[in-house]
């Protein structure tokens, strides 16, 4: 199967050197059967960008006529390549291993499965969220049983879960059939929503691990205002598929309201008042 790397890149530089770097270190597929696509959503022209091309094989920078978002941009790489698999891959990730081949043969393993993503941690090799229990699955119940066996069950095809945008792979068939990314989002919940709209076709969280400097190409942007951006895809989120906002408002307040109690209990005072002001927002900003 040919392989396609799409990474949507937004003044991402000096990240995105290290990531494709690390991806073509990595590489174990003939590079006959593997390409990458850089779609440039920045507004500014970045040179050092579109010179990596000159600098790998088979590596093209498309400029985007505008920053339209995540699955915007990266519709538009899709439109640009050709691969029978394609894995959507953050500019601030790097690989630690080689993946390519792990993916195809689990494709192959398990046909039930849609959708692929991998286990993440962040520069200093802590582990970060990889997957999410569907938005309208949140309650305090499923967090707790997630945290006890979540490790468990990830290395399994579920139909409960969606993978994190930061690294996650498509068979190019079953993305088009399922009508692409939905541009209506702009940043957050477009994972959760392709899945669902992959079904009956299953997650798998694969064996594999990677870096993911979780918002290293956010540092404009404050905690508050990335919380408001992903309430605004929720309700949108919720609406498209018919699910009730209110309820996973009033799970989602119950599960940040622990975390609150719990970091006060701790000590973390900084982060208590954070989740407080969360919990603000889920009510005042939807």
């Amino acid at each position: 199967m040919n392989v396609s790397v799409v990474i949507v890149s937004y003044n991402s530089m000096p990240y995105i050197e290290a990531c494709v770097s690390s991806v073509y270190a990595n590489l174990d597929l003939d590079l006959a059967d593997f390409e990458m696509i850089i779609v440039d959503n920045y507004h500014e022209h970045d040179q050092r960008l579109y010179d990596l091309s000159t600098s790998y094989s088979n590596l093209k920078v498309i400029k985007s006529p505008k920053n339209g978002g995540f699955g915007y941009g990266n519709n538009i790489g899709v439109d640009q390549s050709s691969g029978d698999v394609i894995l959507f891959l953050n500019p601030d990730t790097k690989f630690l291993e080689p993946v390519f081949s792990t993916i195809i043969d689990s494709f192959a393993r398990y046909p039930e499965v849609g959708i692929i993503g991998c286990q993440q941690v962040n520069d200093l090799f802590k582990s970060t969220p990889s997957y999410a229990i569907h938005y309208e699955k949140w309650n305090i119940l499923s967090v707790i049983m997630e945290k006890l066996f979540g490790r468990m069950w990830a290395n399994k095809p579920r139909s409960d879960i969606f993978p994190w945008g930061s690294f996650m792979v498509v068979k190019r068939k079953d993305f088009i059939a399922a009508g692409c990314f939905d541009d209506g989002f702009f940043l957050d919940c477009e994972e959760a929503d392709i899945t669902r709209r992959l079904k009956p076709l299953k997650c798998l969280i694969a064996p594999l691990k990677i870096i993911h400097m979780v918002g290293a190409t956010k540092t404009k942007s404050t905690k508050l205002d990335l919380m408001r951006q992903f309430l605004v895809s929720l309700k949108y989120y919720h609406k498209k598929h018919g699910f009730s906002l209110k309820k996973t408002k009033v799970n989602l307040s119950l599960i940040y309201l622990c975390r609150v109690v719990i970091f006060i209990l701790t000590g973390q005072f900084d982060k208590a008042n954070l989740y407080r002001k969360y919990v603000h927002l889920i009510w005042r900003a939807t």
